[in-house]
């Protein structure tokens, strides 16, 4: 369990985008910065082609750039739905998130329902515990989603497109965030409840930055 007085952790999301060369890719580059919103300690680059889909991504602490401390893998938007839907509008889909570190096993963060809209509620496991990624504004796919840990989960009744019900307790949230107002690019704030270990807050904010760029992309 989490010690309630422990003070919560926030961090200051801030994005960039960076023009690589002639052939069209697009380098991204995300900060997290610490409370006070002055110094950035963590950043996650990127980059992809306007008719692709970003699918990997490297996360490092600022202090040890250029060595990332979490290579991250995004899954792929099979053809079929490139070809249907707009490459913009794939960005909107839900992917695999597969996180690899300075930790024992690579973290596999999988979607209830795969290539579906939104990308919540994504599950995995991490110290034999069990947690879900969830919406964090059902109006707004940007947004920081929420974390919640659970004990079990099953089909949602009455469900054909693999929707699942789980007993994690909304009031419980372990990570969550928000947009924050001002400046013409939309930055946000994301906050972690206090008593986590490092390796843990930094596997959860490598995951929710890898996935809030992918949706940046289909913003330009």
């Amino acid at each position: 369990m989490l010690d309630p007085n422990t003070p919560n952790t926030t961090y200051h999301l801030h994005r960039t985008r960076e023009w690589t060369g002639s052939s069209g890719h697009r380098k991204y580059v995300y900060t997290a910065r610490e409370y006070s919103d002055k110094y950035a300690l963590y950043m996650l680059e990127t980059s992809h082609r306007g008719d692709t889909q970003v699918n990997a991504a490297d996360f490092y602490r600022v202090a040890e750039f250029p060595q990332p401390c979490i290579s991250i893998l995004l899954s792929g938007i099979d053809k079929k739905r490139i070809s249907t839907d707009s490459s913009k509008d794939a960005a909107y889909k839900s992917r695999c998130i597969h996180l690899k570190g300075p930790f024992s096993q690579p973290i596999k963060e999988y979607p209830d329902r795969q290539q579906k809209i939104p990308w919540s509620p994504r599950r995995f496991t991490y110290g034999g515990r069990r947690f879900v990624w969830k919406q964090g504004d059902s109006d707004d796919d940007t947004m920081p989603e929420s974390l919640y840990e659970y004990q079990n989960d099953w089909a949602k009744p009455g469900s054909r497109t693999g929707k699942r019900c789980d007993d994690a307790r909304p009031m419980t949230k372990l990570v969550w965030g928000e947009k924050r107002k001002g400046g013409k690019v939309a930055s946000y704030t994301i906050h972690f409840r206090g008593g986590m270990d490092q390796v843990f807050k930094e596997i959860l904010l490598a995951s929710q930055m890898a996935r809030q760029v992918c949706l940046f992309t289909a913003l330009e």
